[in-house]
């Protein structure tokens, strides 16, 4: 358990740099930036909460962004051709037919 960076209280929601934590709700606060956070800790941050402060599209949209820069880099590393793949879901798709999963 770590030290929330804001309000000072125990915490291990936000981990958004070497050994800072934070609660969502004070992260949110702080205003730092969404982007500046991975994909995996966008996807822990609560639904509700989201919605409550009007940032759900911005943060589907970020981790669409951040899914797509992921998949890129596998693409390059396996070498799978991506022309054609422009939309998301379909560049995910053909990355994770060709790794396996």
């Amino acid at each position: 358990m770590s030290t929330c960076r804001f309000c000072k209280q125990y915490t291990d929601e936000v981990k958004y740099g070497t050994r800072h934590y934070a609660h969502f709700v004070c992260y949110l606060d702080s205003e730092k930036p969404l982007a500046d956070l991975p994909l995996w800790q966008l996807g822990k941050f609560p639904h509700r909460l989201l919605v409550s402060r009007g940032l759900m599209h911005r943060v589907n949209r970020l981790m669409t962004e951040k899914q797509t820069q992921t998949d890129l880099a596998i693409a390059k590393l396996k070498g799978i051709d991506v022309v054609g793949l422009e939309d998301p879901a379909a560049l995910h798709a053909a990355v994770a037919k060709a790794i396996g999963e």
